[in-house]
């Protein structure tokens, strides 16, 4: 079971997530409409959201600052944190100036949501316990999917509430199977993402 708790962890990654997240609205089903392609926002999102982390992480790896990808330890993540939010916020501030498509605001919430949860992670990291960034990442996409299920404007079906229910669920075994959070770790993780990306795209 631990290797398929294993790649369930990094299918799964909190940066896998951010990407599905600006892109999904704009696949097959666009909600959005026809004229905003899934491209414009999948390469800005792979760059900020995966390579800048994860190359800073295998830097300070190189350095001695962290023992490995995985971050286990709380102090490591404290030093970790600011390698996802700071771009992040960059492409927050990016979409807030130089909209792709005009009057179009969600990758602006989105990214921003995701910029807060980070913060977020990092103060409650910092000050009270691992809080899961694993389930924060699901939680705020499967509050992404509900907010995008009620909007008039968009209306997901509700079949994609029950895939990211699962997902969530999928996630929760996993990172509980390999012992690299309590239960408190997950749902304090989940909550965070779930309600501040909520409250975010209610804007």
């Amino acid at each position: 079971m631990r290797r398929l708790w294993t790649l369930i962890t990094y299918v799964f990654f909190p940066g896998t997530m951010a990407v599905a997240g600006a892109c999904f609205p704009y696949f097959p089903t666009k909600p959005f409409g026809p004229l905003v392609h899934w491209q414009q926002y999948f390469w800005p999102s792979l760059l900020i959201y995966i390579v800048l982390p994860s190359a800073g992480v295998w830097l300070m790896i190189k350095i001695g600052w962290i023992s490995d990808f995985h971050i286990v330890k709380r102090k490591e993540r404290n030093v970790s944190y600011p390698l996802a939010i700071v771009p992040a916020a960059a492409l927050t501030l990016y979409y807030f100036f130089f909209r792709i498509w005009p009057g179009e605001k969600f990758p602006f919430l989105w990214s921003g949501s995701i910029t807060l949860v980070l913060a977020l992670l990092w103060l409650i990291n910092s000050l009270w316990i691992k809080a899961s960034a694993h389930m924060a990442g699901v939680g705020g996409f499967l509050s992404m999917i509900i907010a995008l299920h009620f909007n008039p404007y968009t209306h997901f079906q509700a079949i994609w509430i029950g895939i990211s229910m699962v997902v969530c669920a999928l996630v929760y075994m996993a990172r509980l199977g390999l012992s690299a959070h309590s239960h408190k770790e997950l749902w304090v993780g989940f909550g965070l993402g779930f309600l501040t990306t909520f409250a975010v795209l209610s804007l």
